[in-house]
């Protein structure tokens, strides 16, 4: 619902601007995700409460055999109750019953230790790569699109 999407974008705002970071993401976005994920079952937004407020949120998709770990905070004045570790279990579970041989907690940047400490407990393995930003038209999103599909056609492509 929408109501959930704006709980998501207000913890995910406030997280950002606790670690001095850059928004990028809008409550539109949150919003779109959430109402997708009620007809896409390879998306699945999860919320932990506690009473009437949303103490955090995960949101995972799944692809081929992988689950991506995409989204993720907690309410900073809830954060004793640890629902991030309940919520991160929920998703590893839902990833296993629904086939997932691999559960991608997603790169995160130096300037975040105790977010790369926080995966590596769950098993996460650390190793330096590079990350590129884009801003894709949909125009775009085809191309890219149809370059996967070329590129599965490949013998020895990994297809998941």
């Amino acid at each position: 619902s929408s109501a959930e999407g704006s709980n998501m974008y207000s913890i995910y705002k406030n997280t950002v601007r606790r670690h001095s970071g850059s928004l990028r993401y809008n409550e539109e976005y949150f919003s779109s995700t959430v109402n997708l994920s009620s007809t896409h079952p390879g998306l699945r937004c999860m919320i932990a409460r506690s009473g009437n407020q949303v103490a955090g949120f995960a949101i995972v998709a799944r692809h081929k055999k992988t689950t991506y770990y995409l989204h993720g905070g907690t309410d900073f004045s809830l954060r004793n109750l640890c629902p991030s570790d309940l919520l991160l279990h929920e998703a590893i579970l839902w990833a296993q019953k629904n086939g997932s041989n691999c559960f991608n907690l997603m790169t995160s940047s130096d300037n975040q230790p105790s977010l790369v400490r926080y995966k590596e407990k769950w098993g996460a393995i650390t190793r330096p790569h590079r990350t590129y930003t884009l801003k894709m038209k949909p125009a775009l999103c085809t191309t890219f699109g149809i370059a996967e599909w070329m590129y599965n056609l490949l013998p020895g492509s990994v297809t998941g």
